[in-house]
This record gives C-alpha cells, sequence and structure tokens, in this order.
C-alpha cells in the first residue's frame, strides 16, 4: 500500500492570492488549509493541535502561520512548531498544480482523521555513552528533551523531577475550577519510554559540582553529566507574617497545592487572596461562585495598573466588584489571625480593618529555584536567576539555562536580559537549549506571550518592556479593547487585549520578524488597526538588535 493517498482536485490555482489563506476539505472528515505566499502553494493541517482553534482565522507571518488563540506558530511548508504553546506539529500535504492551473492534493494515510503530528525522534544508542541531564519537570525540560532527540541525539537524556509527577502544563491551575491531572500531562509514561527519555520522579537536585560535572540529588544519587540544562523553575515567594503555618494557608505552585486548596472549600467558605496578581486575580474569579466570599488583598490602587494604567485598571476593578468579589485595595494583609492556634480565622490588614478568613492564599510573587547552584562554578544573580547568553549557554561551558531561571536576551527587549516568567517562555528556552545542545547552532528569537482568563474572558499580551504611554482603542465598558503600551521613545513594547485576539498575535508576529510598531501607527483612533495589514511588508523597519 503505498504512504500517500491519490491527489484530490482541490480549487484553480488562480482560486487563491499571495498570502491568502484558505480552508478545504480533502474528504468528509479532514479539513486542511492552503496557503499561497511568493506565488508558492502549501498545504496543511487546519485544526492547530493545541487547543483545537481553526487555523483560517489566524495570522500568516513570513513562512509560518500563527493560531490566533495563543500564538502557537507553525512552518506552512512542512507544518513543523515554531513557537509555543503546544508540542505537536501539523501535517503538511503534497500540492501539485497541473498546466491547466488546477491545484491538487494528497495526504499520508497515516495523518488522516488526525490534527497532529509528532516530529521524527531518533532512537537512542547504546553505544552513545554521553548523558545530557536536564533539572526540573516543567515545560522547559520537557520540550528540551524532545528537541534533543528530533535534532538527532541518540545518548542518554535524564530529567530530574521534584514532583511526584510527570511533566505537566501548570497553567489551568489557577484558571478552572476542576482540572484532571492526567489531562494535564504533556506527554504519556509511553512517549517517555518509546523515545528512551529517563524520568526521575520526586527527586531534586541539591548540589552543582562543575568540576567533575556531578549533580547531587536528594535521594543521595550523584549523577554524571557531559551537558546539563537548569530549568528548576521557581517557588512562591514567602511572607515573614506569623501566622504563616496556620492551616488552611496556601501557596499556589502544583497541583498537589491545587488538590489541598480545593480540599478544604466549602459553600461557606470565606476565601482570602493577599497579592494582586495574576494568581489571585484568576483564582478568585474561578472560585467567587463556589464559596460565601472572596476578598483580594492589593498594594495597587487597581489591578494591573502597573502593567495598564489607571484606566484599565478601574475597569477590572469594577468587573470584579460586578462578580461579587470584594477588592481590597492600597492594603497589605499585616496579620494572621486563629481563635484556636490551629487554622486561620481571620486576617488583619495594614489599616487594620479584620476580615474573616477560612482559606488563605498567599500569591505574593515568586523566587527562582536557584539555591542549589550558589556554591558552585555557576554565577547566580542577586535575584536568583542566571545570566546566559544568546544560546542559553551559562558562563560554565556545557551548563544551560532556561525558563524562570534564566536572565536571558528577548529579541523584543531589543535582546537585552530579562527574566521573563511565562509559559510560553519557558517552552521557548526549552527547544533553543535542545537544539544548540545537540550541537545545531541557534539563536534566540524571545517574543514573550502570555494569556489569563478572568470570569471566563480570555485576556492575552504580547511583547515587553517599560511603559511611558498607553493607547486604549475599543469599549473599555463592554470589555472589548486593545491596550499599546509604549516607552519614552515612542516604541509600542508590549499590546494586551480582550475581545481582539488578532490583534496581539499579529503583533506577536511583528516582533518574531525583528520589527517594530511606534506609537505613531496606533494614536490614530479612526483606523487603529491598519499597521496590522502591513504585517507583511517587507519594507517595514527592522530593529536594530
Amino acid at each position: 500500500m503505498s504512504e500517500f493517498t491519490d491527489f484530490v482536485a482541490i480549487c484553480k490555482e488562480s482560486d487563491i492570492n499571495n498570502d491568502e489563506v484558505k480552508e478545504f476539505d480533502f474528504d468528509r472528515n479532514n479539513k486542511f488549509l492552503l496557503i499561497r505566499q511568493n506565488d508558492r502553494i502549501w498545504a496543511v493541517g487546519a485544526t492547530c493541535p493545541h487547543q483545537g482553534a481553526p487555523l483560517v482565522k489566524g495570522v500568516l507571518g513570513r513562512g509560518r502561520i500563527r493560531c490566533s488563540r495563543h500564538g502557537s506558530c507553525y512552518d506552512i511548508k512542512t507544518g513543523d512548531i515554531e513557537d509555543f504553546p503546544g508540542l505537536d506539529s501539523l501535517p503538511s500535504y503534497p500540492v501539485e498544480i497541473s498546466k491547466d492551473g488546477e491545484v491538487k492534493v494528497r495526504a499520508r494515510h497515516k495523518d488522516l482523521n488526525k490534527t497532529r503530528r509528532i516530529k521524527k525522534m531518533s532512537s537512542h544508542n547504546k553505544l552513545d555513552e554521553r548523558i545530557f541531564l536536564l533539572i526540573g519537570g516543567g515545560v522547559a525540560s520537557a520540550t528540551c528533551a524532545e528537541t534533543l532527540r528530533q535534532e538527532g541525539y541518540v545518548g542518554r537524556i535524564i530529567i530530574l523531577c521534584g514532583e511526584d509527577s510527570l511533566p505537566y502544563d501548570r497553567t489551568p491551575l489557577s484558571k478552572v475550577w476542576q482540572v484532571n491531572h492526567r489531562d494535564m500531562e504533556l506527554r504519556s509514561e509511553e512517549f517517555y519510554e518509546q523515545h528512551n527519555i529517563e524520568i526521575i520522579l520526586g527527586v531534586e537536585a541539591i548540589k552543582l559540582d562543575t568540576y567533575t560535572n556531578t549533580v547531587s540529588c536528594s535521594n543521595e544519587q550523584q549523577i554524571k553529566y557531559d551537558k546539563l540544562f537548569i530549568a528548576t523553575g521557581s517557588r512562591p515567594a514567602k511572607l515573614a507574617t506569623e501566622g504563616i503555618g496556620y492551616r488552611n494557608v496556601f501557596s499556589l505552585q502544583n497541583f498537589v497545592d491545587l488538590q489541598a486548596i480545593m480540599s478544604v472549600l466549602r459553600p461557606r467558605t470565606n476565601l482570602i487572596c493577599t497579592g494582586g496578581g495574576f494568581i489571585s486575580l484568576e483564582l478568585s474569579s474561578t472560585i467567587i461562585s463556589k464559596v460565601r466570599s472572596v476578598l483580594v488583598i492589593s498594594h495597587l490602587k487597581y489591578p494591573l495598573e502597573v502593567l495598564y494604567g489607571e484606566e484599565i485598571g478601574k475597569r477590572l476593578l469594577n468587573l470584579y466588584r460586578e462578580r461579587g468579589v470584594q477588592m481590597k485595595m492600597e492594603s497589605r494583609m499585616k496579620d494572621i489571625l486563629s481563635d484556636d492556634g490551629v487554622r486561620v480565622t481571620e486576617v488583619r490588614t495594614t489599616d487594620g480593618y479584620k476580615y474573616p478568613c477560612d482559606v488563605l492564599l498567599i500569591a505574593v510573587g515568586v523566587v527562582p529555584n536557584t539555591d542549589w547552584v550558589i556554591d558552585s562554578d555557576v554565577p547566580v544573580n542577586i535575584d536568583g536567576t542566571i545570566d546566559t547568553d544568546m544560546n542559553l549557554r551559562t558562563p560554565v561551558p556545557n551548563i544551560y539555562a532556561g525558563g524562570d531561571i534564566a536572565n536571558a536576551p528577548v529579541l523584543s527587549y531589543s535582546n537585552q536580559r530579562k527574566c521573563v516568567k511565562h509559559y510560553q517562555v519557558a517552552q521557548y528556552h526549552g527547544r533553543i537549549a535542545g537544539i544548540n545542545m545537540a550541537g545545531h547552532i541557534q539563536e534566540l528569537r524571545t517574543v514573550p506571550f502570555f494569556n489569563a482568563s478572568f470570569f471566563s474572558m480570555s485576556f492575552l499580551q504580547a511583547g515587553f518592556g517599560s511603559r511611558h504611554d498607553i493607547f486604549i482603542h475599543g469599549d473599555l465598558k463592554r470589555l472589548k479593547y486593545v491596550v499599546y503600551v509604549s516607552d519614552r521613545d515612542g516604541n509600542v513594547t508590549y499590546v494586551s487585549t480582550c475581545g481582539y485576539d488578532s490583534a496581539v498575535i499579529s503583533y506577536c508576529e511583528l516582533l518574531a520578524q525583528g520589527k517594530r510598531l511606534h506609537r505613531s501607527e496606533v494614536a490614530d483612533k479612526s483606523n487603529p488597526s491598519q499597521w496590522m495589514e502591513q504585517l507583511l511588508d517587507t519594507r517595514r523597519k527592522r530593529c536594530s538588535c
């Protein structure tokens, strides 16, 4: 039996223009995209493998297409994933154009009825005695391991996981009320076994010796490595407050934490979240309908005003109050009180008010997990991060760093070093580290992207940088808006939206091409989206980074 189906006639060549994307049915059960660019026509899968969004609504860049939901990016020729989130690639379909201009497409039988494809992985060679050790059980290490196999590395791969769980997606932890741990796993145990990726669960690194290339582990084991990837992530910051050890006082870092929180929530529960960041805002919006009351304590005047300014902060404040969340702004938690000395019963704020509290969530930032590295030759910054170069190499040969602990160059920040604690960035770091560890040199082109969920509404942001001016387009009252934030020089540093996802996805692609957006291009409210129509303009100015 042939690897491919017969060719199927789809349309005329003249039916699709340059820089156009169209969706077609291959048969009753399979859809695909036709994409024309530079007078060539390509065919790839029509559905984003990450969460099933239709890619026909995505943003076409030069040689790739981005999903409009979360920014996952795919090569239009091969279907290979190039930016994240997600792990799988798109199926690709051979295209043939007849002499009379008829476009024909065929498919691999193995790709039929599938929306995703795993890139080809090299097989482990027992004769190759090299060991590449990946410290950390998150998405950075998981992506690095897959990338190593995809890039031809055939030695041993060991992932050291501090949790008793296979690597999983942590982003749903604060976004949804009920989540199944198995659904969060990035890959199955069978996948790792099939590709000879060794995973050691429930064990942490406690010491690094760069002279002997050895990592000492919490189970008293020592592992020698040839190359090392440090991706140990971060942990919740602690408060030096009396009563922090009372029962029902939590932080949220992993699935075990979420289970513990959910196990004590009842319809009569008074929940308090201290800290006005994304974790508190997401979790409070998820839980408000399940408990008696939710109170958020924040030192800011308005939620997220540091990022988006007063106007959007006011609208978010009103949104939360409209939905029943109490918002204690311009205040901090001072004391955790208990009637019996065992469990929390009240919280006192700095202005002297007391609030009933059955469950307390502390979400006041995170700290990089690099304590175990401090006594080694790998330099650790005062904030706990580790500097890397454009290839994610640390100053010590054969040691790489990525994810929350990496102070790495950011393309959209003129390749200045910055520690950006986003899930998508961690996954991208894993890919770039894997490519370079395997010996195929590739530099970072990091464009930060993340999405938050408040009351089941999606808020997207792309880019990174300072805030000087803010331009808001749309209807804040209806929560259908785009906000452009620019620096002192007028360069747009990041874009955020609720309701106009394509603006953020387009900006993400613009930055990935090394281009910039100026405030003058978005200041005109009569046509603020005109710049998106010029996304494929090769004359557009690139940044000098």
